[in-house]
């Protein structure tokens, strides 16, 4: 599994990271964003690490941008950023 970092910033703000064996007692559970914790909960050892990480990313900034989303919406979004990330060169227009 790619290393993730421990901690992105957002909007300004801290966002902390974790990697767990199981999110909210839930072992179907893959990923999971907890706002009240400024939180993004990956579970340990999937394969779409990096699927479930942005879908997570996108919760956060509906959440604090207060954006009126639902779930499909999310979903849709989330995973065409990663097909779009994911087979693309962007030449390292995102590198500072």
């Amino acid at each position: 599994m790619t290393e993730l970092p421990k901690e992105i910033i957002v909007l300004g703000k801290v966002v902390h990271i974790k990697v767990v064996p199981v999110i909210n007692k839930d072992e179907t559970t893959l990923g999971e964003w907890v706002g009240t914790e400024n939180t993004i909960y990956i579970k340990q050892g999937i394969p779409s690490v990096g699927e479930v990480f942005l879908h997570e990313l996108v919760e956060c900034i509906k959440d604090k941008c207060d954006l009126q989303m639902n779930h499909t919406i999310i979903c849709v979004l989330s995973e065409v950023l990663y097909q779009v990330i994911k087979t693309n060169d962007f030449g390292g227009i995102f590198s500072c």
